[in-house]
């Protein structure tokens, strides 16, 4: 279930994608495609995957999984247990940046609410950026405790040192004020600007160029009300099936990136309302082509619309036997007798070679309840070596995924809940170069935590409270003008 729905989102990037392109589509996917879990339970892989919401574990595990096994881009974790919250680090191009992927999708769930505030931040960028938003939400005011991005542990769940994001490539970069996901198709990426406009989006320059501005006349108004709007707009564009959409907030449009000439094929008109405010966002779902239906922002989706419904697979037609015609008997000519064939040497056969196991890991229990991973070279290689330890549970369910170069034996502290340590290296873009060593786990760790996220000797890690950034966006009191008058959701950003 997990790799169906990983090979699903890898599907839709373009072979040729650079190693931005296919960061950046990832984390569009999963914040317009998952939610945020407020009964604050799906922690791990699995559920996240099945029940497609999950807190910040789920979100941190989902992004590093698919970049380490699908794209070869190296990425890891990032707790804080001081912070209650965990993020990534993905190394691209060369460089390490911080991405927060449950930062980047607000509550309530909504395509449209999936922003790019934490997209590839330096170090110092990251602490910069929470501390703003806290101060923000606050009127000013800076609450420590409400920056879930203050500090970090100082060591990885493994003991390897934490990798270090002092670039600062993307501090400037405009997908920081894109509100909604990006849609790549006919080789380039549309998204709506800081207008609100259709637009093509060119990361190597940095730069939004407009291909339809009718969409900057759009308001989305309080529902029951055409005087009062919010400030921030709710449309989406979708690839589907080779084409592009995108909604307002009443229909839903084809656009021609050939022509850039929008035509509409959708208007909602079961339930008319004085405010023609219905769509809040556009999706694919069970693959079929959805609008995002609700009379109240705050209560997220109320119902998807179809609009387009997936295409059925051709059926191959069954082919019918052709009646076999019986020819009269020719008469045949005395066969000529050939010579014995002269014996011929035996070919020589080549076997497959085997792959060479360059590498041997192994899993050794030390009295402290911790276990300590040492990797031995084989034979000699250029390579340099990325160990990989994944924690299972009860029901053999990954909960737990770290990847680290390896330069020395490392010290693991397992969660509660783990029932079995596997540990192996794998050569990236090619096979696994070591036998996997695994262990059964017997005795409990040195100190139970009260969430699944593994940490060194045991550091309680605590559950993953809602903080600002996952508190749902305000509507403002409808305010009676002649024009709609925009009104900004608290946590919008």
């Amino acid at each position: 279930m997990i790799d169906d729905e990983c090979n699903e989102i890898v599907s839709s990037v373009p072979k040729d994608a650079t190693e931005l392109e296919k960061v950046l589509f990832v984390h569009d996917y999963i914040t317009s495609h998952y939610e945020y879990d407020m009964s604050y339970q799906n922690r791990n892989l699995y559920t996240t995957v099945r029940d497609k919401k999950c807190v910040c574990q789920g979100y941190s595990y989902l992004f590093m999984y698919i970049m380490n096994k699908y794209f070869e881009i190296e990425c890891t974790t990032l707790p804080s247990d001081a912070c209650n919250h965990m993020w990534n680090k993905v190394k691209v191009d060369g460089k390490w940046y911080n991405l927060d992927l449950t930062s980047d999708d607000p509550t309530p769930n909504l395509s449209s609410l999936a922003n790019h505030t934490y997209f590839l931040l330096s170090d110092e960028e990251l602490k910069a950026v929470s501390a703003s938003s806290v101060s923000n939400s606050n009127g000013g005011l800076y609450v420590e405790e409400q920056d879930i991005h203050r500090t970090w542990n100082v060591n990885t769940w493994y003991g390897e040192p934490v990798i270090t994001a002092e670039d600062d490539t993307y501090k400037d970069s405009i997908i920081h004020n894109v509100s909604g996901p990006v849609s790549f198709i006919d080789e380039k990426i549309y998204c709506f600007n800081d207008k609100n406009e259709l637009s093509a989006l060119d990361l190597s320059t940095n730069t939004f160029t407009p291909v339809y501005k009718d969409t900057s006349k759009y308001y989305w108004c309080v529902y029951g009300d055409n005087k009062s709007a919010y400030s921030s707009h709710f449309n989406v564009t979708v690839a589907f099936s080779g084409k592009l959409y995108f909604n307002s907030p009443n229909k839903v449009f084809e656009f021609d990136t050939k022509t850039n000439i929008a035509k509409e094929i959708y208007e909602y008109t079961e339930i008319p309302d004085i405010s023609k405010t219905y769509l809040f966002g556009l999706t694919v779902k069970d693959g079929n082509l959805c609008a995002e239906y609700t009379t109240n922002l705050m209560n997220g989706v109320e119902s998807f619309i179809t609009i387009i419904t997936a295409p059925k697979p051709t059926e191959t037609p069954i082919v019918t036997e052709t009646p076999t015609v019986t020819a009269s008997p020719v008469p045949t000519e005395t066969p000529n007798v050939t010579a014995s064939p002269v014996p011929t040497e035996t070919p020589n056969v080549t076997e497959v070679p085997k792959p060479v196991i360059a590498y041997e890991s192994k899993i050794t229990p030390k009295d402290d309840g911790t276990y300590t991973i040492s990797v031995d070279k084989k034979l000699e290689t250029t390579d340099t070596p990325i160990l990989y330890v994944a924690e299972f549970d009860e029901n053999n369910i990954l909960i737990g995924l770290k990847a680290v170069p390896y330069t020395e034996p490392v010290s693991v502290s397992a969660h509660d809940d783990s029932q079995m340590l596997k540990a192996f290296v794998w050569n990236i873009g090619s096979q696994p170069i070591s036998l996997v060593s695994q262990i059964v786990l017997t005795k409990p760790v040195a100190s139970p935590t009260p969430t699944d996220v593994p940490t060194v000797t045991g550091t309680p890690t605590s559950t993953d409270t809602p903080t600002t950034t996952d508190t749902p966006i305000a509507t403002v009191a409808p305010v009676s003008t002649d024009t709609p008058t925009a009104t900004t959701p608290a946590d919008r950003r």
